[in-house]
């Protein structure tokens, strides 16, 4: 990995554990690759628990795999995730085309 990649990976993790939205990365087979602390507050879960899981099993009634799969984004939708509303937008990160 080439520095200005290390870089770019330092800023993005400052600005990921540093917003107070909750923040979640998944990958393309819809397992949870970074989770914020605001998020993981907000669902009563540890941060470590929920990286390498399934984002389905973690986060009530998720769309974020169908969004992974279409490559459609979706901006402001309400949610239910544990007894509370949350406004939500999923939206797909392309890297050379994926």
């Amino acid at each position: 990995m080439n520095l200005e990649n290390v870089l770019a990976e330092q800023a993005l993790r400052i600005f990921f554990d540093d917003a107070s939205e909750s923040l979640v990365i998944i990958d393309s087979n819809g397992y949870i690759v970074m989770m914020n602390k605001p998020y993981a507050d907000f669902l009563g879960i540890r941060q470590e628990d929920a990286i390498g899981k399934p984002v389905i099993n973690i986060i009530d009634n998720t769309r974020l795999h169908i969004v992974v799969n279409d490559g459609e984004p979706e901006y402001g939708q309400v949610q239910w995730i544990r007894g509370h509303k949350a406004v939500t937008s999923r939206i797909p990160i392309f890297n050379d085309g994926k």
